[in-house]
């Protein structure tokens, strides 16, 4: 799935270079929220309204839908990347370049991330 996602995201942002349902389950304080199973499954649908909205031009609004993944999975490099080059399409590099780095920092050898901090 992993390596789809960055196909998609190597298309929609390196050629142009060149809800939430908010239910979560109590956990214990010194823990995150456990995620709820339905959650996971808007991650797709999240990170595919975060990529039409970059298409689109909307990078307000694919910052926010990458936001919203980031909630659940704190970890997910798509979500990193498409923030990423939101941030760097609305003229933030600073802001990109702090998404970018963090996703290089948990994919180190991710090349699509390596090429988008090389244009900033």
């Amino acid at each position: 799935m992993a390596g789809f996602w960055a196909s998609v995201l190597s298309l929609a942002v390196l050629l142009p270079l060149a809800g939430l349902t908010d239910r979560r389950v109590e956990a214990p304080a010194d823990q995150g929220p456990a995620v709820v199973v339905e959650d996971l499954r808007d991650v797709d649908r999240m990170l595919r309204e975060s990529l039409v909205a970059m298409r689109k031009g909307h990078y307000e609004a694919a910052v926010w839908a990458a936001d919203k993944v980031l909630t659940i999975e704190p970890s997910n490099v798509t979500a990193l990347e498409l923030q990423g080059s939101a941030f760097f399409f609305m003229n933030e590099p600073q802001q990109a370049q702090s998404v970018l780095r963090r996703a290089l920092e948990l994919e180190p050898d991710n090349k699509v991330v390596s090429a988008l901090l090389k244009r900033i």
